[in-house]
């Protein structure tokens, strides 16, 4: 049996020794350097005061025990960390982090002998210990592992404990359409595809209210039940994906084909609603005006279900491409979190926005350059907490979205471009970046630089924020 060696204890904190092999941080040569290793990784600091007042949780401490009884952490390594920095603030080398820490350790008054002694499983069998910690941290390992929640499983997750998420909205859309019309889904669903793509003003033009958390219909009908049917299934099964809806004017090109599709008017919201949603109309309006699209009169008499929900393959009047534009950052579809991340990254981001590429102002080079170093800088913060491989920036990049892949944070289809564009045939691609730094004859235009920009958002955000 692979765990029979296992054994449940208390032991002393001072007789755990961090694992001087940790993965997370590399060999260490005692440990101090581990301590310090720990302390300076991302969000540490908040795992401290999350134990500070609540205490050490349940998931287990493994330790190694070897033939003499010395104890390692093998797995737990961080939490073990903490215990010693709330028991000795000082082991902490920066002062201004020892003495955050010494605050924090008069909040575990209420948590008893938190820094004497820690509860562990412990093994001699390093076997043993190694087979947990695979399953543990390596992903599903075909079905045996441990497997992350999906952003739909998080999701539902919220909408049961009633706390915020990003996917919540479309999350409760789903649900409303499961238990009212019969919609089938899974935890797979693409959530996040359906969250790009609507907010309270598209649903209250479809005719649905979002009302003191609750959905529900105002404007019902065959058709726009058809339309959500439609909406819901061609995102479940792949047929729309981020790349379709990817920016606005996409998500109304898509809309609007479907209005036109079940012969529907936009709905407005009832009266009964408009005097506390005002506000939040005018805003959600700001941010994605659909009114702006003219859409066709109304058929009652028509609720005909098409036999293709590929709407987007209709012609539709030309429309100015989205890499026609004077600037690289976007505003609005550009956007990072640099929480947790270097001043740097975001002082290149803010640079990068400034960038002009048109006129006697355009530095087309000058944005190479930036786009370049965001992309290094971005990747290397994935790789350093994810252990994703190293290489050169094509390699990195390539080995970061297929570990992005696996772990279900980047779809197939975001993978497969960004290991386009680390081929050296692709004329958008990191050799392209190489040449445009480097070559004294190869140019880039606007064109190249917005479109390969516009290539590795999604990817770039994900190496922040996934």
């Amino acid at each position: 049996m692979r765990y029979e060696s296992f054994k449940s204890s208390l032991e002393d904190l001072s007789d755990l020794k961090l694992d001087l092999a940790n993965p997370r941080i590399g060999h260490k040569n005692d440990q101090s350097e581990c301590i310090e290793a720990i302390l300076n990784s991302k969000n540490f600091i908040n795992l401290v005061e999350d134990i500070a007042i609540n205490g050490l949780g349940i998931s287990p401490i493994v330790v190694y025990q070897d033939d003499e009884n010395r104890l390692t952490v093998m797995d737990g390594n961080r939490r073990t960390t903490a215990l010693k920095l709330l028991s000795n603030p000082s082991l902490a080398k920066q002062h201004s982090l020892a003495a955050k820490i010494d605050v924090l350790a008069k909040k575990t008054s209420d948590n008893g002998d938190i820094f004497e002694t820690v509860s562990v499983f412990k093994s001699n069998d390093l076997d043993a210990i190694y087979d947990h910690m695979k399953l543990t941290h390596t992903g599903e390992n075909e079905g045996i592992g441990q497997k992350s929640w999906t952003a739909m499983a998080q999701a539902m997750f919220a909408i049961d404990r009633k706390i915020s998420d990003d996917n919540l909205l479309a999350a409760q859309l789903v649900v409303f359409a499961q238990k009212n019309h019969g919609f089938i889904f899974n935890d797979e669903y693409p959530i996040t595809v359906l969250t790009r793509l609507i907010n309270k003003d598209r649903l209250m033009k479809i005719g649905i209210t979002f009302d003191d958390g609750k959905i529900a219909w105002t404007n019902k009908s065959d058709g726009r039940v058809k339309m959500l049917d439609t909406i819901l299934s061609e995102i479940r099964d792949q047929e729309i994906k981020t790349k379709d809806v990817f920016d606005p004017s996409q998500q109304e090109t898509y809309l609007k084909k479907l209005f036109e599709l079940y012969n529907l008017l936009p709905s407005t919201l009832p009266r009964s609603f408009r005097a506390k949603d005002d506000k939040a109309s005018l805003s959600s309006e700001n941010e994605n005006k659909l009114t702006q699209t003219t859409f066709p009169q109304e058929k009652l008499d028509d609720d005909s279900t098409p036999s293709s929900a590929k709407i987007l393959s209709k012609s539709s009047s030309p429309t100015k491409p989205t890499w026609d534009r004077k600037t690289v950052v976007n505003a609005v579809r550009h956007r990072f979190n640099f929480d947790g991340h270097s001043d740097k990254l975001n002082n290149i981001y803010v640079e990068l926005k400034k960038i002009q590429l048109d006129g006697s102002k355009g530095t087309p080079i000058a944005a190479t350059f930036l786009i370049r170093a965001f992309t290094e800088m971005a990747v290397e913060e994935y790789r350093s907490k994810n252990s994703s491989g190293g290489g050169g920036l094509a390699v990195k990049c390539t080995k970061a979205a297929e570990h992005m892949h696996q772990r279900n944070k980047i779809d197939a289809e975001l993978e497969k471009r960004i290991t386009h564009l680390a081929n050296d045939d692709q004329f958008l691609s990191f050799t392209s970046l190489q040449k445009y730094l480097h070559s004294k004859n190869f140019h880039p235009s606007k064109q190249s630089i917005n479109t390969l920009w516009d290539e590795l958002y999604p990817f770039l955000k994900v190496c922040l924020e996934g």
